[in-house]
């Protein structure tokens, strides 16, 4: 007959394994879930990109985790890499050139004189007064842009010896050529408009408001018209400078 004590005794170290098994289990799983973790934030400070990688504070996190994967004696040859990356380097001496102060202003600019006289000298004249030097000083001013309107005479002529009330010939030039035909704007306005809005990347409105200011009404619209035009126009070039690029390939 089999002992009812012994069976009991068996069951209860039954239970006692099943609970051990289930206690393992446990921290093996919490201990999987930590390290899946670690290998995260390690990708994300080794791997990712930078926008998703670690902040440098947590830089020590990646170093921990190196010396878990790699082992004491690598991790130290690790740290000793570091250390010697980030110690300070001796740099050979050199010789500084002492900043010279402010550049001098370019000699093609324009110079307008402005002679400025003593109250005692405007009061007598330059004749009662000799004049022994001058102090000089430059500073830089600007003229603000301005608009001239091309005003374009073609005058018309007839021969002097022709035979009067008969049908005379009429000699004019011929009309200058716009880049726009029959345009308000000239070149020089055309490329104005065009590099500062695909250029200097001014919008129209802008642009609107900034001739505006300088005492020209231009409307938005008439400017997009123009440059829409002037797409037409150029076409042939860009597709000559396209033929051309594809031929260097």
């Amino acid at each position: 007959m089999i002992d009812v004590a012994e069976i009991v005794q068996r069951l209860d170290e039954l239970e006692k394994r099943v609970s051990t098994a289930v206690h393992e289990r446990e921290q093996y799983r919490t201990l999987y879930l930590d390290t899946m973790e670690r290998c995260r934030k390690l990708e994300l400070g080794m791997l990712a990109s930078k926008s998703e990688r670690l902040p440098e504070n947590e830089a020590q996190l990646s170093l921990g985790i190196l010396s878990m994967m790699l082992g004491e004696r690598q991790a130290a040859e690790l740290d000793a890499a570091l250390a010697a990356a980030n110690a300070e380097q001796e740099v050979k001496g050199h010789t500084r050139r002492k900043p010279t102060g402010r550049k001098p202003l370019p000699e093609h600019l324009p110079r307008v004189e402005i002679l400025v006289l003593p109250p005692e000298v405007e009061k007598k004249g330059l004749d009662a007064f000799e004049r022994i030097g001058e102090d000089v000083s430059e500073t830089i001013e600007r003229r603000p842009a301005s608009f001239v309107v091309a005003r374009v005479v073609r005058p018309k002529f007839v021969l002097r010896d022709r035979v009067r009330d008969a049908e005379t010939e009429v000699f004019i030039a011929d009309t200058l050529e716009l880049p726009i035909a029959r345009g308000l704007a000239g070149p020089g306005m055309l490329a104005d408009t065009i590099v500062k809005r695909w250029q200097d990347h001014m919008p129209l409105n802008r642009l609107e408001d900034m001739y505006a200011r300088d005492g020209l009404e231009l409307a938005r619209s008439t400017m997009c018209g123009w440059h829409a035009a002037l797409a037409e126009l150029v076409q042939p070039l860009v597709s000559a400078m396209r033929a051309d690029a594809l031929q260097q390939l």
